[in-house]
């Protein structure tokens, strides 16, 4: 009888133990951040990257973001933050004009290897023919497009989509980024029905554009900085490497579906306060749960 009940007994907290595996929370932080086209870089040394690459990978260790939505990258400044971040992180989408040319910009998804497994990726382009790799339209004079990566979260086994991307800027802007919107919420809504969503990206738009608000419209996400009581840091995230004036015009997102908790949104201010660039923006930085 001893057996038996030692038996059940075993039995039972083995099952406890699948319950409460599967009820675990999902934690992590993301990040939404543009780390700035080199070309467009002034002559000052210390907004030329080799001079921001030291404190831009100081900064990713201090936080340490399980996933960065990068905007304006080069291939090979990806290249570079994955292969000298020493913090087993990969990397993933393709240069904008040819999918070899490491020095076209590429909306990349950067990611920690140790906690996240990528199970799809892939590239929408923002254009009338949204497959097709370097595609545009809406008089857009060159491509824009938004990266996507579904994970599987290592400790929990639960997935997520993460959809990363930097809106136009020229040109019609505000036809060519409503069009841009309504491609991204077509993601969003397939996205969802098998999965949490995130959605971070440079929408060079406030909420109250057309764009972002046709985005928010149906309920489908909302915004992160919305859906907490104390926002920290500037209300702004772009600052053009001006130390005077605190940054107020937010351009910089992070969204999520209805199935994530935003536990803490910051916009990190660290290179303002300390004069060691690593961009011409901040960091958008949230911490969520699901």
């Amino acid at each position: 009888m001893l057996k038996v009940a030692h038996k059940i007994l075993f039995l039972m907290l083995v099952g406890l133990g699948l319950s409460l595996s599967s009820q675990a929370k999902t934690k992590l932080c993301i990040w939404s951040y543009n780390m700035l086209f080199e070309h467009h870089v002034p002559a000052d040394s210390a907004q030329q990257w080799a001079q921001r690459l030291p404190n831009a990978l100081a900064s990713i260790k201090r936080y340490k973001p399980d996933i960065i939505g990068s905007q304006e990258l080069q291939t090979y400044q990806v290249e570079q933050l994955v292969s000298e971040s020493g913090y087993g992180w990969a990397g993933l989408g393709i240069s904008h004009g040819d999918r070899k040319h490491v020095k076209d910009e590429n909306e990349a998804i950067l990611y920690n290897k140790s906690r996240l497994d990528l199970l799809s990726s892939g590239m929408v382009w923002f254009s009338t023919t949204p497959s097709q790799a370097g595609s545009y339209s809406w008089g857009m004079k060159y491509p824009r497009a938004c990266t996507w990566a579904k994970f599987k979260v290592r400790r929990t086994g639960q997935t997520l989509y993460v959809l990363n991307s930097h809106f136009y800027v020229d040109g019609d802007k505000e036809h060519a980024r409503l069009e841009a919107a309504k491609l991204i919420m077509s993601q969003v809504h397939g996205a969802q029905v098998d999965a949490p969503v995130i959605l971070t990206g440079d929408f060079n738009a406030t909420i109250s554009s057309l764009s972002l608000q046709y985005m928010l419209r149906d309920g489908s996400i909302s915004e992160a900085r919305s859906l907490v009581s104390k926002p920290e840091g500037p209300a702004g995230s772009y600052h053009g490497f001006d130390r005077t004036h605190t940054p107020t015009r937010l351009i910089d997102h992070i969204f999520v579906t209805r199935d994530v908790k935003v536990k803490r949104y910051r916009v990190i201010d660290d290179q303002l306060l300390s004069g060691k660039w690593e961009s011409d923006h901040l960091p958008v930085a949230v911490d969520i749960q699901f």
